[in-house]
């Protein structure tokens, strides 16, 4: 299967995110894809955008929408860190990284990354409110705090939330 390589340009018109953003994300290497197995290919010369795989198009888009939503740069990266933690642990093989990209497929429902007050995230999947009975799967994995992975209290409510529909995400990359 021959990969397909994404520009900037072609992310963004596939999301909508904004160029400068992705190239902030690229350029001050808020994350790295390579450090979870994601490809990419270096500008042949200058002038010449350089090309992402849809994995690691899709780590880029979900760093700078976290950016965007007012997340600090070290906090960025520790919830890129769990998230593909989390993916992986629902594998056989943890360093398959590639394969946990396929965990982030619609067919997982409506499955987001919730972060709160910049401190803790959740994970979860719930079916659409449309009412309309669903064989998805639903789950939520708590609220965790990021640095740690510790659950939080089960009183805690958050103030501020941030979140992204990693399904959705996904799905746009694809087409």
């Amino acid at each position: 299967m021959e990969t397909i390589w994404l520009t900037v340009e072609d992310i963004h018109r596939r999301t909508g995110i904004d160029p400068r953003a992705l190239r902030y994300v690229v350029d001050h290497k808020v994350v790295d894809p390579g450090r979870y197995q994601a490809k990419s290919v270096p500008a042949p010369r200058r002038g010449v955008p350089r090309g992402y795989s849809v994995f690691a198009a899709f780590i880029l888009s979900c760093a700078a929408l976290l950016r965007a939503g007012g997340l600090q740069r070290r906090t960025v990266c520790q919830i890129m860190d769990r998230l593909f933690e989390w993916a992986g642990a629902k594998l056989p093989v943890r360093s398959r990284m590639l394969e946990a990209f396929k965990i982030f497929a619609p067919k997982l429902g409506p499955l987001s990354v919730e972060i709160a007050d910049g401190t803790s995230m959740r994970i979860s999947s719930h079916p659409p409110e449309s009412g309309a009975p669903s064989s998805r799967p639903s789950f939520d994995e708590r609220w965790r705090c990021i640095a740690t992975w510790v659950e939080m209290p089960a009183k805690y409510v958050p103030l501020v939330l941030c979140k992204v529909d990693l399904a959705e995400l996904r799905s746009r990359l694809r087409d």
